[in-house]
């Protein structure tokens, strides 16, 4: 493993900056659009064992009080997994983009100004305290600050979408669990 010295001679001109940025950039664009997948087949998954569920009730026959209610209980406890696993794909992906969008904006900074000079030890992969998304030395304190910049702002679109994938889940799951308690009473 290279130490901070060895690392400094490694990062050191604006072009082995922008082939490490690159290198960055590609890594969380690829899991930003893997967490993007992961989230929308959770939500599909669930739908599909949601109305499953309700389909079997529907050919069962009637049902007694209580076994209605464990199904639903059971739809329940899906429905509650699902959504938990959804915030977590979601804030993942979200992170990944800032990342991502982060080390493009200083890569267009370090191109658009090819005689403006920079401190390529702000490029280093440094100790940080952002451990809940990565390790603690991946990344560069300059690429961390960018991507927190960018997470303030600009969220309106990516929020829509977590919402309707929220509000699919809900509004099946509301349906599903109506159905298994009102079509099948006895």
């Amino acid at each position: 493993m290279l130490g901070a010295k060895g690392m400094e001679a490694m990062v050191n001109t604006r072009d082995e900056i922008l082939k490490h940025l690159n290198a960055i950039q590609s890594h969380y664009a690829a899991y930003h659009n893997h967490k993007e997948t992961a989230a929308w087949a959770g939500l599909v998954l669930s739908l599909f064992f949601q109305w499953n569920v309700a389909g079997a009730v529907a050919k069962a026959g009637p049902m007694s009080c209580e076994l209605r209610t464990t199904v639903i209980v059971a739809e329940l406890f899906v429905i509650v997994l699902t959504w938990v696993f959804l915030r977590k794909q979601f804030t993942l992906r979200r992170r990944g983009g800032d990342i991502a969008g982060a080390c493009i904006a200083l890569a267009s900074e370090i191109v658009g100004n090819p005689s403006g000079s920079f401190d390529a030890a702000e490029y280093l992969p440094n100790d940080i305290h952002d451990t809940e998304f990565q390790s603690s030395n991946v990344l560069p304190a300059r690429v961390l600050r960018r991507a927190n910049e960018l997470s303030a702002g600009g969220q309106g679109a990516r929020q829509t979408l977590e919402w309707l994938a929220y509000g699919l889940l809900s509004v099946s799951g509301a349906l599903s669990v109506a159905w298994v308690w009102l079509v099948r009473a006895t």
